[in-house]
């Protein structure tokens, strides 16, 4: 019963930040439609960025160097303050030959000031500046 109702706590506390943070979109014009959809995509990232923030030790196989900023923001936007990286080339040599990196979470230390509310204002803002480039990766992937 215990571990129904605290998924039953964290389906209620998802929905609460999907709608904060889509409301927060619509607030900067986005159709409520569309507001929805990036909502699930911040939590969904969110969803990551906790795992890789409570489980150090994740390890990104291949991933090119400019996603680097894009994992930091991620994890700085779920109260990651420090991180520990190991980068290494791809174990793949095809990917490594690429340009592709392995990066592996040593440690991550949670930022001390870090909010419900710095992550709703943080992920919607996000996320209107990289509209298009979101939409269309949603587009290809359903």
């Amino acid at each position: 019963m215990e571990s129904g109702g605290t998924a039953g706590v964290m389906e209620r506390l998802q929905r609460v930040l999907a709608d904060s943070i889509a409301q927060q979109l619509e607030g900067y014009g986005h159709a409520h439609a569309e507001a929805q959809l990036l909502a699930a995509v911040a939590l969904e990232r969110l969803n990551t960025a906790l795992q890789v923030r409570d489980e150090p030790g994740t390890e990104f196989a291949r991933m090119a160097p400019g996603d680097l900023g894009t994992l930091w923001e991620e994890l700085r936007a779920a109260g990651a303050g420090r991180l520990l990286l190991d980068i290494r080339p791809a174990s793949d040599p095809a990917a490594a030959e690429r340009g592709e990196i392995a990066v592996n979470v040593v440690e991550v230390e949670r930022r001390t000031d870090w909010g419900t509310g710095d992550f709703i204002e943080d992920s919607a803002f996000e996320l209107h500046l990289r509209r298009e480039e979101l939409l269309d990766r949603l587009s290809r992937t359903n």
